[in-house]
C-alpha cells in the first residue's frame, strides 16, 4: 500500500475511534495510544495515570469489543475503515 493510501486509512480509522459511542472519551483516546504502538506502561506515562488505571481501560475496551488482544481490537477497526470506505466509494 502506498504511504498516501496508508496516511489516509489511519486517519479514517482515527475518525471511527473517536466517533464510536461505545467507548468514553479516555477509552477513545487509550485506543489512540494503542495504535500508535505504546504498551501499557508508556501510554501510562503519555497520559498522565497509573499504569493499573491503563490496564484497567484497555480490560474495559476489550470486554466491550469481545477481543482478547490489541491485534484483534485494531483489526476490528481497521475492517470497518476498510468497509465504510468502500461504501461510501460505492455510493
Amino acid at each position: 500500500m502506498n504511504p498516501i493510501h496508508l496516511s489516509a486509512l489511519l486517519s479514517f480509522l482515527s475518525e471511527l475511534i473517536f466517533t464510536n459511542t461505545k467507548l468514553t472519551p479516555a477509552e477513545r483516546a487509550e485506543v489512540i495510544r494503542m495504535a500508535q504502538g505504546m504498551a501499557t506502561k508508556e501510554a501510562a506515562a503519555a497520559a498522565g495515570i497509573s499504569i493499573e488505571t491503563a490496564r484497567a481501560r484497555r480490560k474495559r475496551i476489550y470486554r466491550k469489543f469481545d477481543v482478547h488482544t490489541c491485534q484483534q481490537l485494531l483489526s476490528k477497526f481497521l475492517v470497518e475503515a476498510i468497509e465504510t470506505r468502500t461504501m461510501r466509494a460505492a455510493s
